[in-house]
Formats: structure tokens, C-alpha cells, sequence
């Protein structure tokens, strides 16, 4: 039998590891990752991080193997590049979980203040009836978190053979779900519900709901207790500092996490008792640990401990050059996505398209710490003043393309179930009305905007907008989707299949010449 030279080539450079044996060899490239979202502000713990590498190997590992071309070039840089764009909406997500959701830690406190008054049978009746309309598993999640006696959340994640990232993002959507099927709103007064509402369904952190709903953060936190106290039956003690032999784990990356030690030191006490260290993060001990430090979680030294946790002086110094020079086409990529938008895209639209503020009337701009650092972005810095306006919102030239995209592969599953083929349309609603209206094969507009929220991490709000945005412009872009012709025939948005693919976001994005439009 014959074997390929490709067929070989793949099997020199990517030894049959199964996704045990590359999480084992290649974490230490994916720490250097994680070190490198840090000092752009995309801060996840130690612990939480190992637990999002776990992820991406159990999830993707089989995929990221069967996809890799040796012809195109080597597989550390690629695996690089697919960790970048696994983790970092991954790591945005974990900095908002952590602003809306209770841990662990905090429900005994929670349990503790509860008050009779709140534990009438009716409110109860309708969270049970409400938690009972969840998918299993959810429910299941949810109902171990609200009555954790005393567990940690690790072991919580054991028991349904889960990280604990995965975790938590089951329970924000079992709360989500459930902030939507509590349709008896006397289980809550009017404050309670609309906290509800704006932490759970909406996805925002306790400052945003404060300013959304014009009360103070210790109002939202404490409404916010009322709220858990419906679920809540038992918690666990709040973590304390505790004394620790100077030689423990706890006792190195107190050290390393201590201001007044210098980071270049803390980098050396990290890298020297790697092995050491990273045991401790795949133990239950610390979630205590740094539950209790999290006031000392700072970007730049939190990145320092990923890139010593990272070093690996067997790696391929030539390996380690290529994912740097990814990261530089990465910047240079994201630059000319900035550049069409401003010098393309833009001017082919009308004036109230280019209108952010009145395309994004009635959401809630970004807390301005968030909108800062959106700002910064490379696409934002070369899109000019309305890259910047919509950054206000979460949008950028990148996140535009992404949510293409997003409508664009959903399309393209539509045609492939429904065998629509090239030259064929399909009808994108824009209006939000019942499919069944139109003669012609249709994408619902609700299952767009799940598409562009799933791409994007944009709150709902923001990416109906966004959506509303997009399909506007569609009539004014037709290469807008790849693989598709958009144009408005009478009051239909048609996405005729071409399977052609644009790489040239100026190409992409400019409208087509007369000529061939008049043909």
C-alpha cells in the first residue's frame, strides 16, 4: 500500500498523541498565550487557566489535528494561533462571569443573612415550577450550586465531570434560562426582578446593572442576596489567609504575587518550581487560595507567572519566532480590517448608517474602563472616529467580520440541510416576523442574532443592533457574507450561494462596479 508524502510528512511532525499526550507536551506553549492575553488586559486566573487549556485540548484536539496541513507550514504556530482564538472570547466571558455571578465562597454569607420573610410557599412554588423547565443538566448545576453544602467548586465540577469553566458556564446559562421562565413575577418585588433580569438574562456585571437601573452597586449586591436567597439552602465559610510553610505552593505564589517582590524574581521563583505549582493549580486547595488573593491578581504579574510557567528551554527557538511573527500578521491583519472599514465599507454607506449613535439608540454603552481597552484594539486605532464610536458598544471592524461570518456559516448550513445549491437564494429576515410569511426559503432573523451573540460574546441587546446594523448594509455591500450575494429584491433580503470566498476585506467590502451591477 502506498503512503503519501503529505500522509507522511503529518505523521514526522504531529505524533499520534491523543489529546492527553499534546495537553501534557503542549501546555507550556499555550501558558506563553495566556501570558500574552494578560498584558493586554484579558486577565484569567492560574487555576482558571489551566482549566481553559484542559478545554480547548478535550474539545478540539481531534479537529485541530485532522485540519493541519504540514504543507502550510509547522503545527506549534498553528496550535498557537487556534488557542488565541479559542481562549480569548473564552477569557472575556470568565471577566464578566466574574462580575455577575456568586461564588461559591460567597453563598454562606448569603444563607446566613436570609430572612423569614422572604420564604413565602408561593415564591418557592414558582422557582421550583421555573427551575423545572430547564434542560436536565442545567437544572441539575443549578440546583448542586444553590445547595453546595459546603463543597468547593472543583469538587462541584468533579461531580459532573466538568472544569470548572465549563461550570460556571452552565450555571450562567441555567440562570439565564431561568430569569426568562420565571414568568410569575410575584416571586420577586420589582427591584428583585429587574436585578434578575439585567445579571442573569442580560449577562450584565453588578456595576452595569447599577447603572442600567440607576441604583448603587451595594444596592444591586444586596438585592442581589435577596434574589439567591429563593435558591440558596446552604453555603460554605468565606476563604481566609492562612499561615503556610514557606516552602508550600500557597507560600511560593503569595510570594510571586506580592507587589514588593520584584517581577523578574517572581518569574524565576515560579519557573524554578513549575511542577510544584502547577499540582497545586489542579488541586481543590486553590480555589481558596485564590479566592482569598484576588485583590493581588495584577495583569502584569499575573502574565509574568504564565510566561514562567510557559518557558520551555527544549523548544524550537525557530518554532518560538514563528508564533511571534503570527502574532505581528495577526496585528497587521486586524490593521488593514481597521483600514477597509474606514476607507471602504464606510463611505459606500448612507449618512444615517454611519450614525452609531442612532444605530445603537436605546443599548447601554460599555463601563468606560471596558470601552478604554476595546479602543486600544488595532482595528479600532486604524478604523478612525467610528471604529471608536462603536467601540462604545462593544464593536469593533473585527467583531463586524466575525458576526459575518457567523450569519455567513449559518447560512451555508441552511442551503447544505436544505440543498440549496449555487445560484440559488435563501431570504435573511430582517423584521423578526413569522417565516412561514414568506414563499421563499428563509433564515429567521432570532437564529441570526444567536449566531452573531455566539461569535461576538456581545450582550443580546448589542448584538440585535449590531444584526439590524448588518442586514441594512448587506444591501449596500453584496459581498458582505462569504459565499453569498446579498441584495434587496422589493422588501427581501436575498443571499444568492456563490461559495465564494473573499480574503481581501477591500475587496470584500466595497460595492460592486457599475457595470456589474447592470449586469
Amino acid at each position: 500500500m502506498l503512503v503519501s508524502t503529505h500522509t507522511r510528512q503529518k505523521e514526522d511532525l504531529l505524533p499520534d498523541l491523543g489529546w492527553e499526550g499534546g495537553y501534557v507536551r503542549y501546555r507550556p506553549l499555550l501558558f506563553s498565550v495566556l501570558s500574552r492575553l494578560a498584558r493586554q488586559g484579558l486577565v484569567v486566573r492560574p487555576d482558571d487557566g489551566l482549566d481553559l487549556i484542559h478545554d480547548f485540548f478535550s474539545e478540539t484536539w481531534n479537529s485541530i489535528v485532522r485540519r493541519f496541513d504540514p504543507a502550510k507550514g509547522k503545527f506549534e504556530p498553528y496550535l498557537y494561533a487556534c488557542f488565541l482564538h479559542f481562549a480569548r472570547p473564552r477569557v472575556i466571558r470568565q471577566m464578566r462571569w466574574q462580575g455577575s455571578l456568586v461564588p461559591l465562597e460567597g453563598l454562606a454569607e448569603i444563607s446566613d443573612q436570609r430572612s423569614e420573610e422572604h420564604d413565602h410557599p408561593h415564591d418557592i412554588a414558582s422557582v421550583r415550577r421555573a427551575m423545572s423547565s430547564l434542560p436536565d443538566l442545567e437544572r441539575k448545576i443549578l440546583l448542586a450550586y444553590v445547595s453546595s453544602n459546603g463543597s468547593s467548586e472543583r469538587k462541584l465540577a468533579d461531580q459532573f465531570n466538568l472544569t470548572r469553566f465549563r461550570l460556571r458556564s452552565y450555571l450562567a446559562d441555567s440562570l439565564s434560562r431561568l430569569a426568562v421562565s420565571l414568568e410569575e413575577r410575584t416571586a420577586f418585588d420589582e427591584t428583585e426582578w429587574a436585578v434578575l433580569q439585567q445579571l442573569s438574562h442580560e449577562g450584565r456585571t453588578v456595576k452595569e446593572t447599577a447603572r442600567a437601573l440607576n441604583l448603587t452597586a451595594p444596592q444591586v449586591q444586596t438585592v442581589r442576596a435577596r434574589v439567591l436567597a429563593r435558591l440558596i439552602d446552604a453555603g460554605k465559610a468565606s476563604p481566609r489567609r492562612l499561615r503556610m510553610d514557606t516552602n508550600s505552593p500557597e507560600a511560593l505564589l503569595q510570594k510571586a504575587l506580592d507587589p514588593a517582590t520584584d517581577t523578574d524574581a517572581a518569574a524565576a521563583l515560579v519557573q524554578k518550581h513549575a511542577e510544584t505549582i502547577l499540582s497545586f493549580l489542579e488541586s481543590d486547595r486553590a480555589d481558596a487560595f485564590f479566592a482569598a488573593h484576588s485583590q493581588d491578581l495584577d495583569s502584569d504579574r499575573i502574565a509574568a507567572i504564565y510566561a514562567a510557567l510557559g518557558f520551555d528551554e527544549g523548544r524550537d527557538s525557530a518554532d518560538t519566532a514563528l508564533c511571534e511573527r503570527f502574532l505581528v500578521a495577526s496585528r497587521e491583519e486586524e490593521a488593514s480590517i481597521g483600514t477597509a472599514f474606514s476607507e471602504v465599507l464606510l463611505p459606500a454607506l448612507p449618512v444615517y448608517l454611519r450614525n452609531f449613535d442612532a444605530v445603537f439608540r436605546g443599548s447601554e454603552p460599555l463601563p468606560t474602563e471596558d470601552r478604554n481597552r476595546i479602543s486600544r484594539e488595532t482595528s479600532v486605532v486604524h478604523g478612525g472616529k467610528s471604529a471608536e464610536a462603536m467601540a462604545a458598544y462593544g464593536v469593533t471592524p473585527v467583531v463586524i467580520l466575525e458576526a459575518c461570518e457567523g450569519i455567513a456559516n449559518l447560512a451555508r448550513r441552511y442551503c447544505d440541510d436544505r440543498d440549496i445549491s449555487v445560484g440559488q437564494f435563501v431570504v435573511l429576515d430582517k423584521s423578526g416576523r413569522d417565516v412561514s410569511r414568506y414563499k421563499s426559503p428563509t433564515l429567521a432573523r432570532r437564529e441570526a442574532i444567536e449566531e452573531v451573540v455566539l461569535m461576538t460574546e456581545l450582550s443580546e441587546k448589542h448584538a440585535e443592533r449590531l444584526f439590524d446594523w448588518i442586514s441594512r448594509v448587506a444591501e449596500y455591500i453584496p459581498r458582505l457574507f462569504n459565499g453569498f450575494d446579498s441584495a434587496l429584491w422589493g422588501d427581501e433580503l436575498r443571499l444568492t450561494r456563490t461559495d465564494e470566498t473573499w480574503m481581501n476585506f477591500f475587496e470584500m467590502w466595497a460595492p460592486l462596479p457599475p457595470e456589474k451591477v447592470a449586469a
